[in-house]
């Protein structure tokens, strides 16, 4: 699994019912950019904020293409370069290199080591070293 050293900034509270919140959204900040990861298990605490942490970091792509260009990750557009793939369950497992900070994403189609890919994706938290996790009260 891809490990990346990024900074918390901020945390917010995703989906809630009768005062629990069940996910929430983690804002990290490395190099120049903030993106939004989505924390499906709530495993970032919350005096995580304002610290440097390691995180691995899944793609939850609705599009994908091979496309030269520029790294990028604005929003939820991003392009990189794969450094890495492996085949798990079916699936290709590859490591995408997004101008240092890397990503795994997943697909049942191989992308070549080298290969410039261009995705539109919300990005979610897969691993959160010394995490706890589990549903908030409020």
């Amino acid at each position: 699994m891809a490990f990346n050293v990024v900074r918390v900034l901020e945390i917010e509270p995703g989906a809630e019912l009768d005062g629990t919140v069940y996910d929430q959204w983690v804002k990290i900040g490395y190099k120049e950019y903030s993106l939004s990861l989505f924390d499906m298990n709530m495993l970032v605490y919350e005096k995580a904020a304002g610290d440097y942490h390691e995180i691995s970091i899944g793609v939850m792509f609705t599009e994908l293409e091979e496309e030269e260009g520029p790294m990028m990750a604005n929003r939820n557009m991003f392009r990189g370069r794969v450094v890495a793939v492996a085949k798990e369950n079916g699936f290709f497992e590859h490591v995408v290199d997004l101008d240092g900070l890397k990503v795994i994403l997943s697909d049942h189609e191989e992308h070549k080591i080298g290969a410039s890919l261009r995705f539109k994706a919300r990005l979610d938290l897969l691993d959160f070293r010394g995490a706890v996790g589990g549903w908030k009260n409020i």
